[in-house]
């Protein structure tokens, strides 16, 4: 390898730490404080079932929860308003009891308990029929503001059982 290549390769290498640019702020450890507890992983379950979970060392910034049905979490820190429709998320034109009746018409319900009974599944045409009757149920803590409070979550996937 020529000198030329060794500077130039040397120089690639280096840049990166000289530049200042460093990872901070990232916590690599999983948050297992929440789980669900009912129904287990991989269930079968009829409709009305329940749904529960407990969240071991509650943080005062954490005040209740979102439960989704088929429906990916916003980042931590974002609002529950943000899987809605732009429309639906400006305050002035849908106050927080239409955002909370859209959310639930979408799979999302926020609430303060620590279980629900999940009455209704979505009926789902846009993925293989063997897999149709398959859920993922998620909780995820939010502030009194409705904005997710933290990376912590828990999620089961359930089969539907069909009559």
């Amino acid at each position: 390898m020529s000198v030329r290549a060794r500077a130039v390769l040397g120089l690639l290498v280096c840049v990166p730490l000289l530049s200042g640019c460093a990872v901070q702020g990232l916590d690599f450890r999983t948050d297992t404080r929440l789980a669900i507890t009912t129904p287990a992983d991989r269930a079968t379950v009829a409709v009305p079932f329940p749904l529960a979970w407990t969240l071991a060392a509650q943080q005062p910034h954490e005040a209740g929860f979102a439960v989704m049905v088929d429906v990916d979490p916003p980042a931590p820190g974002r609002a529950m308003s943000t899987l809605l429709p732009e429309s639906q998320q400006d305050v002035a034109s849908c106050d927080a009891a239409c955002q909370q009746q859209a959310l639930e018409a979408r799979g999302v319900t926020l609430t303060t308990a620590t279980s629900l009974v999940i009455d209704a599944l979505p009926r789902r045409s846009d993925i293989p029929a063997e897999r149709a009757h398959r859920h993922r149920l998620t909780v995820v803590v939010v502030d009194s503001e409705g904005r997710r409070a933290g990376e912590v979550s828990a999620s089961v996937v359930v089969d539907e059982e069909m009559p």
